[in-house]
């Protein structure tokens, strides 16, 4: 009898235990909400920025411990028990389960976990965004909340977890960043300058790293900021988390075929290891590799892949082909990574990936209908990612150790680089020349079909001297461009050594480049300039019309892209306001490069001309377009008259300093 019902218990058990089964049939979940899980969030430590509300958790007394401990038979016991080789790898926690959006996922060193949870804003006057936030810390091996901080009315966002526990937190209302304790306090004196919206934390030198829109700035945590890179116009730091002190930071790119270049950054060295071009792509650290995600347009269609690199070198091992818009997450400290997608009519599906090998676990999780953050935690060894569900907030943990990697990514074998487009060997000798300039000034020329390798944007059409239906390949068009290159070097001589290096970027790429063209095609206009200047990536680019390049075209286009380099660091330089103080009252420049072209100007306006006597504004009527073509116009004839053809007399330097007017613009342009 007493076998029987053991028996019949035993069965019971079996049973009650299929009905609280997992709310998704997957057979790597165990489900582990329990009376304790659920009521956690009550019986939990709660805080405030103000001040905190504590209650201890009571533990069971010794009586109660007995008690229950004689209500278990042996075998119930036996059977409740969990062999940690056979535990799932996958575990839904539900201490979250009213605590709203997941915004963001953070381990601590002991194993806690730190989440900073949001509930959508629809209050209009609040704005977009997320308030009553709150910070938890959990305990994800008892599925329980350890303590709470609720933020009512803020919006915040968990930036990163400090080396002793100390938090840095965002609040997106008023831009302030803090630091707080690990009871979810805010430290005294711990507020950070916020004037820039994005920082870095490197963990290793307790600082940050932003670009302040000009420089690359490195700030302790607890000291003051000082320049890391200068001239950094037009850098930024990805969005991935550091390792090791290193992070990736990108730049535009002018490679014809390509948007970006990537550079490995080693900030405690201060100096870059490699860099690469590429093309709309998001790159993120493993613990073994740098990964490349990039989205490729076809004609099927769009895939995502994905390039992994060797951290040292930046050599590409692997290339494999991933989901439509498939989405990943990585660790610095982890090799794998968790990859997740979103299927129409399927909702998300997700994996985990060994980037190395290329091959990849399924998670059985198809049909997620909203996932939220998701975090890697190495005191465990496991990834942790936020679920929405009809029945609340679910967090997921996820074992990579306990999954079988048995499915293999496909290998992409597809991709071909952009064509490489060479001189012909008739522009030989000119190609040499054009070294030998480019090493005594630090300048870069492209020649003939070389400007074919580059995405330039330029507003006309650029006509290579090569093009055969406009001359190109003859010895006539090595001789023209022989001659230009002798008037750029002659141009180029009356300036200090090392100006040209003021050019180059922080990252030390680009500068400043001459491009040499047959023509440059105004498709939109009558205007036709003998050259202009543009930026091109990290470039300064001047643009020169074969025929029409003399000495006074390259120091006009020259000054174009001095002001271009002054204003990027400091745009209110030469502002209209300040630049109308030099000219006749009630002047108005024209913008009109047309009307130039064709003669059609106010020629009331001409008594300012240098031509017509001691009263003048204006070197000539191109002066009289824009403010910036004043300018140019200035440093041209300044320059232009200002040597004799051996390059020895400053001839007409007096002449154009004796008109006062024109002598006040250019001193103004000297202090800037």
């Amino acid at each position: 009898m007493k076998k029987t019902r053991w028996i019949i218990l035993l069965f019971v058990f079996i049973f009650v235990g299929i009905q609280t089964g997992c709310a998704r049939s997957n057979p790597f979940i165990e489900k582990e909400e329990s009376e304790a899980s659920s009521d956690s969030e009550a019986q939990s430590e709660e805080t405030t920025p103000e001040g905190s509300e504590t209650s201890s958790q009571e533990e069971p007394s010794s009586e109660e411990s007995q008690e229950t401990s004689s209500e278990e038979s042996p075998e119930a016991s036996e059977e409740e028990s969990t062999d940690p080789a056979e535990e799932k790898p996958i575990q839904q926690l539900f201490c979250l389960k009213d605590a709203g959006y997941i915004r963001k996922i953070r381990s601590y060193a002991d194993g806690s976990l730190v989440v900073c949870t949001g509930i959508l804003s629809d209050d209009p006057e609040f704005g977009e965004g997320y308030k009553n936030s709150s910070l938890y810390e959990i305990d994800p091996a008892r599925d329980e909340i350890l303590q709470k901080a609720s933020m009512e009315g803020k919006d915040i966002e968990l930036l990163a977890v400090r080396n002793n526990g100390e938090l840095f937190i965002t609040d997106a209302l008023d831009g302030s960043l803090t630091r707080y304790d690990r009871n979810f306090r805010p430290v005294e004196g711990g507020s950070i300058d916020t004037k820039f919206s994005y920082y870095t934390y490197v963990p290793e030198q307790d600082c940050f790293y932003y670009f302040d829109g000009i420089q690359l700035m490195r700030r302790p945590v607890e000291g003051e900021a000082t320049t890391w890179i200068e001239n950094g116009l037009g850098l930024d730091i990805s969005f991935t988390e550091p390792k090791d002190g290193m992070l990736i930071i990108n730049q535009g790119s002018d490679k014809q075929g390509y948007s970006s270049m990537f550079h490995l950054y080693d900030t405690e060295n201060n100096q870059f290891l490699w860099n690469r071009d590429d093309n709309n792509s998001r790159y993120y650290f493993t613990k073994d590799a740098v990964l490349s995600l990039r989205e490729m347009w076809e004609e099927e269609g769009v895939k995502d892949r994905l390039d992994v690199l060797d951290p040292q070198t930046g050599e590409k091992t692997a290339t494999w082909e991933l989901k439509p818009y498939e989405m990943i997450f990585t660790s610095p400290k982890f090799s794998t990574i968790f990859s997740i997608c979103y299927i129409a009519d399927q909702g998300y599906t997700a994996r985990i990936i060994d980037p190395m090998s290329g091959a990849w676990a399924d998670l059985g999780l198809s049909g997620i209908d909203e996932y939220m953050d998701i975090c890697w935690d190495e005191a465990s060894g496991r990834w942790y990612m936020g679920e929405k569900t009809e029945d609340g907030t679910v967090l997921l943990s996820i074992n990579p150790a306990g999954l079988s990697f048995t499915e293999q990514l496909k290998e992409d074998t597809t991709q071909s680089e952009p064509e490489t487009f060479t001189l012909g060997e008739h522009l030989s000798e000119v190609r040499a020349a054009a070294d030998a300039i480019e090493e005594k000034y630090g300048v870069r020329i492209l020649l003939g079909n070389e400007i074919l390798n580059y995405n330039l944007n330029a507003a006309y059409t650029l006509i290579s001297s090569e093009d055969p239906e406009n001359g190109g390949g003859t010895e006539e068009e090595a001789a023209v461009l022989s001659g230009c290159l002798q008037m750029l070097d002659q141009a180029l001589s009356i300036y200090p050594e090392g100006f040209f290096q003021t050019f180059v970027s922080g990252t030390g790429q680009g500068g400043l480049r001459f491009l040499f063209v047959r023509d440059l095609v105004n498709e939109d206009g009558s205007f036709t300039p003998g050259g202009v200047q543009q930026k091109s990536g990290s470039w300064y680019d001047v643009i020169l019309d074969l025929d029409l390049s003399g000495t006074s075209t390259i120091q006009h286009e020259l000054w174009h892209a001095v002001e271009s380099r002054i204003t990027n660091e400091n745009y209110t330089v030469f502002s209209d306001e300040e630049w109308s103080r030099f000219n006749p009252d009630g002047f108005i420049y024209n913008y009109n490069f047309d009307a130039y072209a064709e003669g059609d100007l106010d020629q009331s306006l001409f008594q300012y001309l240098l031509i017509n006597g001691e009263d003048a504004y204006f070197i000539d009527t191109y002066s009289m377009i824009t403010a910036m073509e004043d300018r140019a116009t200035l440093i041209e004839a300044l320059f232009s008259l200002a040597y004799s053809p051996d390059g020895t007399e400053q001839a007409n330097y007096d002449y154009i300093m004796s008109f006062p007017h024109i002598k006040a613009k250019l001193d103004y342009m000297a202090e800037q």
